[in-house]
């Protein structure tokens, strides 16, 4: 057989494979004819100019195509096929934009579907580029023969160390390294971490080439490690890491480590003062409780409470709410009275969340704890009505109410309430009032806005008009589980319309009104043409459309459709449709997303939200859940199990795979993770109010003239 017959049969026998592997993934049952493209010779092919080795691989260089029925570039590579073509070799990674004229390839690219897996090092390979158009058609460039090079830094030296104590610090030790590639020594440095390394563990300091040795003193602070100060009669771990930069590209070479006792000075000052260490940090319905272990420094003289709102406490410029003698080893804060000089309102809000430490005061010295970020959950204050900034506008033929999110899972009801001659209209069965619900008909506090016209209120269980040219006071009054009730300051509206509309009630809120038909109806309209530039930075992004009502919508990476989420329920079931099944072992695999705005409780004060130590399987009412001495949430941000020993391993290859899709735990109730493309991190989606959490704070703003070049889908 010649070797033309055989290239021939192979080829055919190539094409088999593909189509059945195409078959398997679901594609087209049917193949695009070519009659359906038109005039085939009308469609061009790129060409490519270069391939060329680099110092981390090869970059690719070709002449691009200027052609609107263009769908995609395509990079070929094949070991032994001299010809690879489109839809037949398989491909590298698939370019949507058609501007694009290079593509740089290293040694970490996994290839799809052809005869290698990865790039091999000094191994020769063909290199073409494709394109596939949007009917299907597809051509393919020249190519070009290439061999990839070897990326490997040339040997780096491992530092040695040795580490003594003395009462001057630990004293470390390491001969010079005499590398040409060598830029500097970091000292790092952790109490938990039994092998920490740079830039993991952040640094102490920072050390020439030619240096040899280095005291631990506390001379400098530590930075991004669990290590501020070194703290005297504890024991840490110590190691170096060399710094090497290999053309352009940065390499890290850690020492073994050395876990050593601490004796030299302790903490910022000559003399040793003890910051309070905090036993339990948590939020309850009794309000935010604290406590912190015994001092038997006798220099103590007491302690003060401090908090501020979205930034970590500041003593004593920013105030403080209350002072306790220096037996006190607890504290509940729960507005039994006002903060002074913080930079909040000085009453607590239900729902919001603080950053709460506790200061050790030693005469005119002090040390402040570490402060924990909580949701307060604890009582209102007696007086609530400067919560609710009630204020009303003109809209149209209507009016709109607008008033501040009462942040209350205890909301039980809530009622509009109006009266013409009563200053402060309090709701009663006897008052004009409209109950204030969501589109479902529910009480909730996602409602901030109600929409109203003359016929909109009842009184005594009859429907009552409001009269033209009346001035009329308005309030709005909450009503909690347990039967307590406030009401807000009242504000004043002249109603002064002639229109005849007739029905009246109409919420604003989260859960819009509008129909999930009618918004989408809408959308499929106004789509003016798909450009797959925007599709490639909003794949499996939730996107929110900022000029209109802030409408919520997913875009899908399998589809490349928009989806609409109307609301916390049905976005919650909008996303699982979109679900993809994954094992426990792979999603471990994940990083984990840890978001503090996130409407949750954190009953045990570990750092975890309830849901999430749902999701992770860990104890939300034990900030220690496998007993080793360190807080579920410390051990979660540190990278480290908090289900036993060990650090968590993450797979960047599965992460990049999986960016933008919803993943369900197979293996157990069907748990949903969002992994989110910004971060890369699993978030979990445990409920509607979980679903709009990720809406309202993993979203991206989009306008509307980008979001109409993205196709709309249908659930």
């Amino acid at each position: 057989m010649s070797h033309e017959s055989h290239n021939i049969i192979r080829r055919i026998a190539a094409s088999f494979t593909v189509m059945l592997l195409a078959l398997l993934f679901l594609m087209p049952q049917e193949p695009i004819q070519a009659g359906s493209c038109g005039d085939l010779t009308s469609y061009s092919a790129p060409v490519l100019t270069s391939v060329t080795q680099t110092d981390t691989g090869l970059d690719l260089v070709w002449e691009g195509i200027d052609d609107a029925r263009f769908s995609n570039y395509v990079i070929l590579a094949s070991q032994n096929d001299s010809s690879p073509e489109t839809g037949i070799n398989g491909y590298l990674i698939k370019l949507s934009n058609n501007q694009t004229t290079g593509y740089s390839i290293d040694d970490s690219m996994g290839y799809t579907l052809g005869d290698f897996t990865s790039f091999t090092k000094n191994t020769s390979y063909y290199f073409a580029v494709g394109v596939e158009f949007d009917c299907g058609y597809t051509t393919t460039s020249n190519v070009i023969q290439a061999t990839f090079p070897d990326t490997t830094p040339p040997e780096l030296i491992t530092p040695v160390l040795n580490a003594t104590w003395g009462d001057k610090g630990i004293i470390l030790r390491w001969n010079p390294i005499d590398h040409e590639y060598l830029q500097d020594i970091r000292v790092v440095a952790s109490k938990i971490d039994p092998n920490p390394s740079y830039p993991d563990n952040g640094y102490v300091a920072t050390l020439n080439t030619s240096d040899s040795t280095y005291t631990v003193n506390n001379s400098s602070t530590y930075s991004e490690s669990d290590v501020t100060w070194f703290e005297k009669d504890q024991w840490y771990y110590f190691a170096l890491t060399a710094k090497y930069e290999v053309n352009g590209k940065e390499y890290y070479v850690t020492s073994d480590s050395k876990r050593l006792l601490y004796e030299g000075p302790s903490g910022a000052a000559s003399t040793y003062l003890q910051a309070p260490s905090i036993a339990v940090a948590k939020s309850t319905e009794n309000g935010f409780e604290i406590s912190w272990t015994a001092s038997t420094d006798p220099r103590l003289t007491g302690y003060a409470i401090v908090v501020a709102k979205d930034s970590t406490p500041i003593y004593p410029n920013g105030g403080y709410l209350e002072i306790l003698d220096s037996t006190a080893t607890s504290y509940t804060i729960n507005n039994s009275k006002t903060y002074v000089n913080g930079n909040f309102g000085g009453w607590f809000e239900y729902g919001e969340y603080y950053n709460f430490a506790v200061v050790a005061l030693y005469g005119d010295d002090y040390r402040m704890s570490t402060s924990f970020k909580h949701k307060y959950i604890g009582p209102l204050p007696s007086d609530t009505s400067d919560f609710i900034d009630l204020s009303i506008r003109r809209d149209g033929d209507y009016y709109i109410a607008d008033w501040t999110k009462i942040n209350d899972s205890r909301l039980a009801a809530m009622y509009f309430v109006i009266d013409e001659k009563d200053e402060n209209p309090v709701f009663s069965t006897e008052a004009w009032y409209a109950e204030v619900k969501d589109s479902r008909g529910a009480f909730t506090n996602n409602v901030t806005s109600f929409k109203f016209h003359k016929n909109s209120f009842i009184r005594n269980g009859i429907l009552e008009q409001l009269e033209e040219g009346k001035t009329y006071n308005a309030a709005l009054t909450i009503v909690l589980r347990d039967g307590t009730s406030f009401t807000s300051d009242s504000a004043s509206f002249t109603f002064d319309t002639n229109s005849d509309v007739e029905n009246s009630l109409e919420i604003l809120d989260d859960n819009t009104s509008v129909s999930t038909d009618e918004v989408v109806l809408r959308e499929k309209q106004a789509v003016t043409s798909i450009d797959k530039g925007i599709l490639s930075t909003v794949r499996g992004r939730v996107l929110l459309q900022v000029e209109s009502n802030g409408e919520g919508w997913y875009v899908d990476p399998v589809t490349e459709n928009k989806f609409y989420l109307k609301d916390p329920k049905t976005a919650f079931e909008a996303l699982r449709n979109f679900g993809l099944g994954i094992s426990n072992a792979d999603l471990a695999k994940i990083p984990i997303g840890l978001e503090d705005r996130f409407t949750d409780i954190d009953t045990d004060g570990d750092g975890l939200s309830d849901k999430l130590e749902e999701g992770l399987g860990t104890n939300p009412a034990v900030a220690d859940t496998d007993g080793d001495g360190f807080a579920d949430g410390d051990e979660v941000k540190g990278n480290y199990n908090p289900l036993g020993s060990g650090s968590l391993s993450y797979d960047n290859d599965l992460v990049n795979k999986l960016v933008g899709r919803i993943v369900l735990q197979v293996e157990a109730q069907g748990q949903a993770w969002y992994i989110n493309p910004a971060d890369g991190k699993r978030y979990y989606m445990k409920d509607g109010d979980a679903a709009f959490d990720i809406m309202r704070f993993l979203s991206l703003g989009i306008s509307n003239a980008d979001l109409r070049k993205i196709a709309v889908g249908v659930l």
